[in-house]
């Protein structure tokens, strides 16, 4: 009898373990199909794209970003309103509302008319703190949309896509900052009009424990072309220090 809960346990155990693993298996494709799309986004629409992860929420979605997009290298993702500077704030909505004088570094005037026609002073406030503390240089990133039927209607590629039951994102590498990002936080993979990619690397795991089966997603700059394998199969740090060729950054060791 005890024999036979054993294996009935086992077999259990297994059997819950196989359905992991493909919920595993289905995430990971998902977000590697949202990765191939935003580059063949950006490469068609000849607009910047990107993929942002919302590791709390265990989300993705794909953002289109119109203006002067530019990376800043930094230690964390940076998002609107996240430890913006209010005098910062300030001089963007004074320069936004048409003084000059109060330009913030970063900041260019195609977005006056967006503030202009904000229909109240804390919309107008509301969009000033969201340049001051946007990290993408003057440019700002919003849900795409396509054309359907003669007209432009959402995407729903930039919705947020959320994982299946425990899957969670154990880490991601970027090129812009200088660590990674692991467990909590927002970080964003972006892809360029010229058709490359920023490189990157994403492990997704089935669990927080130190047991959990995971996949790693790799992201090639200079082709954009999206890979996983099962497991740790690669250096993430040494992946990010490689240029388009192979070989190490200039500098690097």
């Amino acid at each position: 009898m005890l024999g036979l809960v054993s294996a009935l346990a086992v077999t259990l155990s297994m059997g819950v373990r196989r359905v992991r693993n493909s919920d595993l298996r289905a995430d990971i494709t998902r977000i590697a199909q949202a990765l191939r799309s935003a580059y063949g986004m950006a490469a068609y629409t000849g607009k910047h794209h990107r993929v942002v992860f919302d590791l709390d929420e265990r989300t993705f979605r794909i953002e289109v970003c119109e203006g002067n997009v530019k990376l800043y290298r930094e230690r964390r993702e940076q998002r609107g309103g996240d430890d913006v500077d209010e005098a910062r704030v300030q001089r963007a909505l004074e320069f936004l509302q048409g003084d000059p004088n109060a330009q913030p570094p970063g900041l260019t005037g195609e977005f006056v008319p967006q503030v202009q026609q904000a229909m109240t002073p804390e919309q107008a406030a509301d969009k000033a703190r969201a340049l001051a503390g946007a990290r993408v240089g003057a440019g700002e990133c919003g849900p795409p949309t396509r054309m359907r039927g003669g007209k432009q209607v959402p995407d729903p590629r930039g919705k947020p896509q959320r994982l299946t039951r425990d899957d969670v994102f154990k880490a991601i590498w970027v090129q812009h900052l200088d660590g990674p990002v692991e467990r909590e936080g927002t970080v964003s993979i972006h892809f360029f009009p010229l058709g490359h990619a920023e490189k990157a690397v994403v492990q997704v795991a089935d669990g927080t424990g130190a047991d959990a089966d995971f996949y790693t997603l790799v992201v090639h700059g200079l082709t954009g072309r999206v890979e996983f394998r099962d497991g740790d199969w690669i250096d993430p740090e040494d992946h990010m220090m490689r240029d388009a060729e192979g070989k190490r950054a200039e500098g690097e060791r």
